[in-house]
């Protein structure tokens, strides 16, 4: 630091000493003319949007808009009440059988471990079952989430204790 400034400081010194700024005289910045903050329509107070527009603007793009939301008889079906039968791999909810089914191995490597998160959460996300099995499917990717967490955290102290 030179009297009290950074070395920065005193480089933009010496470049502003060295090239003075030139003046122009008579140039302003651009502006753009015509509309002024004055523009602004007026709102209702606390209002901005009423909902029942942006309802009829959505069922008005719906080719047949009633039958989609709601059905004939105003309840679902039988049938579509009824949940499928629970996947096989969703039944399978022990760590061990989670663990053989993520197939985590003592040689894994983080992008290996990372790797096979990814895949096992595209096979098994609860987003991707019916909302009847979603818990299953919940609990199953929290154990497995779980092992891979404990995998890595072994891998990383394994590294700092120099055993690989």
């Amino acid at each position: 630091m030179l009297f009290g400034r950074s070395l920065f400081e005193s480089v933009l010194v010496r470049m502003e000493e060295e090239n003075p700024p030139e003046e122009e005289a008579g140039t302003e910045a651009p502006r753009i003319r015509g509309f002024t903050s004055g523009f602004v329509a007026p709102a209702m107070e606390g209002i901005s949007v009423s909902l029942h527009r942006i309802d009829g603007a959505y069922l008005d793009l719906a080719e047949d808009p009633v039958s989609d939301i709601v059905p004939e008889n105003g309840e679902a079906d039988a049938q579509d009440a009824a949940p499928p039968p629970l996947p096989d791999h969703l039944s399978r909810q022990l760590p061990a059988e989670i663990a053989a089914d993520l197939g985590l191995a003592q040689d894994d490597s983080l992008e290996t471990l990372a790797e096979k998160r990814r895949v096992f959460a595209r096979n098994n996300h609860p987003d991707l079952v019916h909302p009847a099995h979603r818990e299953a499917a919940n609990a199953r990717m929290t154990t497995a989430n779980l092992l891979v967490d404990q995998a890595i955290s072994r891998l990383i102290a394994s590294r700092k204790l120099g055993l690989l």
